[in-house]
């Protein structure tokens, strides 16, 4: 039986922003009611979720506190000047707190899903900026040119072959193994595209859902951090002024990765800002 959260704790009353405490909000600032939804519907909606958050968060505040404070660190790294890696630091923005309340409740394909969005959007924009062709890069913003993924790995993989960043991008060829960006998109994608195997029922361990499933939130946790830490090294490919973002590198399951600790080694060394082509 459902039962209300005693008004002890504080996630029992909810708090409801202001129009004006956004920077941009379109409309009626004082947001007149139109049409209530109706109780019922609205339990339909929420309790499941809502019940998911509560146990989620009775048991991993930290790893939830890691990961807001990580977004507050991506959002003061965005490079400021227009152009298609400030909108994919944008998006990635999004998609990074999305995916964090989305695990939150108990949506862990779909956060998975928001993840490979950030990857994706940050690769391809910092490809597009390292290539220089801007009218390329004005069409791919304007939705009239298509870039891939595969295609912006292997160009990044050829430009930075000579250095450390090449087991970053590098192709599996027979003689080298995929490189960690690559991998890790091939399995994110699996969940993205709910893929036998790789989709909610899996994650739900054969239940419909949502419902809170320990180790898979902590695995999203863990693919929230891959993510993060690869787009903070493309947007310091991107932007050699960029400071490291929060503390990714020292968090255990990113310094368990030696690709990951080389690159951020290479690009953030003392001595200034590396020359990297």
């Amino acid at each position: 039986m459902a039962k209300k959260i005693p008004q002890s704790d504080f996630r029992a009353v909810r708090t409801v922003l202001e129009a004006s405490d956004f920077a941009y909000a379109p409309g009626n600032p004082k947001r007149p009611v139109r049409d209530l939804v109706t109780e019922s519907t609205w339990e339909d909606i929420q309790t499941l979720p809502e019940t998911v958050s509560i146990y989620t968060s009775n048991d991993h505040g930290k790893d939830l506190g890691l990961l807001s404070n990580l977004w507050g660190e991506w959002v003061q790294v965005i490079p400021t000047d227009d152009g298609v890696v400030h909108h994919a630091s944008l998006v990635a923005t999004d998609e990074f707190q999305a995916a964090t309340f989305n695990s939150l409740h108990g949506f862990y394909r779909v956060s998975v899903a928001c993840l490979r969005s950030a990857l994706e959007q940050m690769t391809i924009a910092v490809d597009c900026a390292q290539r220089g062709d801007q009218a390329e890069g004005e069409g791919w913003l304007q939705g009239r040119t298509e870039l891939l993924f595969g295609r912006a790995c292997d160009t990044l993989q050829n430009r930075f072959q000579k250095t450390r960043l090449r087991r970053i991008f590098q192709q599996n060829d027979g003689k080298h193994e995929a490189g960690f960006l690559r991998e890790l998109h091939d399995a994110l994608s699996n969940y993205s595209h709910a893929r036998p195997g790789s989709d909610a029922l899996h994650l739900w361990e054969g239940s419909n859902g949502p419902i809170y499933v320990g180790s898979a939130f902590l695995w999203t946790v863990k693919m929230w951090l891959f993510t993060y830490a690869i787009c903070a090294i493309l947007l310091k490919i991107a932007r050699p002024e960029t400071p490291k973002a929060g503390n990714i590198f020292t968090q255990h399951q990113v310094a368990e990765i030696p690709q990951l600790v080389s690159a951020s080694k290479f690009l953030w060394g003392s001595g200034g800002p590396r020359k990297l082509s």
